[in-house]
């Protein structure tokens, strides 16, 4: 080809086709990017969490003696239909008395769930053991069993109190129970109301609520 017909094919109409397509091929630039910001989003919640949950592990002691700071106090706040928030009073470190095999036994007889005991015993560091539950007055709370061999973490929940009611919510799964709490001075009761999360390899949500959060007593410390 001659130089000037190169010069005529340089100056040849332009490829319609770019214009029209133009708007459709911005947009799914644009939803791809969306796509990936929330999948990096999860990853890094994901990763976050699993740095919590390794620090808690590497700090954990003996029996659940362990120190652990003082989280932050907010002031309560009151809800749009005028429900006043009252998950602070909750802040802190609670723990049970340290537990054997037969006395969980017989808190799970006692509230009618014996048949999974075997289950549960199974899934549990081996007994004596004691719970140990840090909760946060922003409204995210962590149950962990405490051990001979060290604590590990049970449960993470949003919380929060209104009026005698405790909600609690999986941080990770869908789901979510009501308790009632008693709670006079450091002395803490709960009572089981009910649930809405699933089974996990065959023992309802339900009992594990029941067992971890209700069927004994948790003092402050």
């Amino acid at each position: 080809m001659s130089i000037d017909d190169q010069l005529r094919a340089a100056f040849v109409p332009e490829d319609e086709t770019w214009t029209t397509r133009g708007p459709g091929a911005l947009a799914d630039v644009r939803r791809r990017h969306r796509r990936g910001v929330v999948v990096r989003r999860g990853a890094v919640g994901l990763a976050a969490a699993a740095v919590v949950t390794a620090v808690v592990l590497a700090a954990g002691g003996g029996l659940g003696d362990e120190a652990t700071p003082d989280p932050a106090v907010p002031p309560s706040t009151e809800t749009t239909d005028g429900v006043v928030d009252r998950t602070e009073v909750l802040d802190g470190r609670w723990r049970t008395e340290l537990l054997d095999e037969g006395t969980i036994r017989s808190a799970m007889e006692a509230a009618g769930d014996e048949a999974f005991a075997d289950e549960v015993l199974a899934a549990l560091p081996a007994p004596p053991l004691r719970l140990v539950w840090l909760v946060d007055g922003a409204g995210i709370a962590q149950l962990r069993v405490a051990g001979a061999a060290g604590s590990e973490v049970l449960d993470e929940q949003a919380i929060s109190v209104t009026g005698d009611d405790v909600e609690l919510s999986p941080r990770f799964a869908e789901g979510s129970s009501l308790h009632r709490m008693t709670l006079v001075g450091d002395d803490l009761g709960m009572a089981f109301v009910s649930s809405t999360e699933g089974t996990t390899e065959g023992v309802p949500g339900a009992v594990w609520l029941r067992l971890l959060y209700d069927a004994f007593p948790f003092d402050r410390r």
